[in-house]
Parts: structure tokens; C-alpha cells; sequence
């Protein structure tokens, strides 16, 4: 077990498989095999005199684990590299995260059809509930923000001791 690399990520199948090929082409590593499983995928990469077994794991629609392991010659293992295969796959989902919600199509689903005003297959269109909230602020806003209460809190401490 110590040789092998586990994650779960927040990510659909798919989304997974489109991250982890396009981390193997950034690092370089040569996709020799590929094929859908069961639960999900296997993909077969080499690297130098390694081998990566990648296994893909479907736990729900919208959640999925990679399986690791960098084989080297004989019965010797790699961890580090399987370690850092994972690592660099997070980068990408983190670094694209519409890769994260990328779905495969479902097979044998036929699109719904929409009518004349209406919208999400028959359903009459609704009006927002609630207001859209505002962006998180950025760090720099943030530190902003508190200079300028710390600033009035101190203008108004003088103000009190010293008056006008």
C-alpha cells in the first residue's frame, strides 16, 4: 500500500480524466493505454523506466478518485512520482476548474424539447428569489478595509482625549 497514491476529488469522472491527460501531456509523460472500466477508467502512461497504472474511480456524479502507481523495473515502486502525478492534477483542477464539471453525455438520453416561452424542458421560466450576493472581496480590499476602520478608530479615539 505504501506505493500507492490515493485522492478523491470534487470532480466528475470526466472531468478527471480531461485533467489527468492534460497533466500527463504538460509533464511529459506518453499515454499508452486507455480503457472504461466499471466504475470508471484505467489509463496506462510511461515515463523513463516507469510505468504508470492511473485507475479512475466513479463515486458519485460530481465526485471521483485516482488511484496511483509508478512501477520501475523489477518490483520496485515509486511513490514520489505517483505522489507528483497527483499534485499536478489538482494544480490543473485548480488552475481550470470548468474541467471539474465537465460530465460525459449520458448514452441513450435524448434532448428534451422546449416550447415557445419556456425554458429547462417545459418548465415556465422563474423570477430570482433572492438578490445575487457581491463578490468576496480581495485581499488587498480586505487590508483596505481595515486600515481605513483602524484609521477611523483611531481618529476618533483623539478626538475623545484631545476634543474638537
Amino acid at each position: 500500500m505504501d506505493s500507492i497514491y490515493h485522492k478523491t476529488f470534487a470532480a466528475s469522472e470526466e472531468g478527471l480524466r480531461a485533467a489527468t491527460l492534460k497533466t500527463l501531456k504538460r509533464m511529459d509523460i506518453t499515454v499508452t493505454e486507455e480503457e472504461a472500466t466499471e466504475s470508471g477508467r484505467t489509463i496506462v502512461a510511461s515515463a523513463g523506466d516507469r510505468t504508470i497504472e492511473i485507475e479512475l474511480d466513479r463515486l458519485t456524479t460530481r465526485t471521483s478518485r485516482i488511484r496511483v502507481v509508478a512501477k520501475r523495473p523489477w518490483f520496485f515502486r515509486d511513490r514520489a512520482t505517483a505522489e507528483e502525478i497527483i499534485i499536478q492534477i489538482e494544480s490543473t483542477l485548480r488552475d481550470e476548474p470548468m474541467l471539474a464539471r465537465k460530465t460525459s453525455r449520458m448514452v441513450g438520453a435524448a434532448p428534451k424539447r422546449l416550447e415557445a416561452g419556456t425554458k429547462f424542458g417545459g418548465e415556465p421560466p422563474r423570477e430570482a428569489t433572492k438578490p445575487a450576493e457581491p463578490a468576496d472581496k480581495s485581499t488587498w480590499e480586505k487590508v483596505k478595509d481595515g486600515t481605513s476602520v483602524f484609521a477611523s478608530s483611531v481618529k476618533d479615539s483623539f478626538t475623545k482625549l484631545f476634543g474638537n
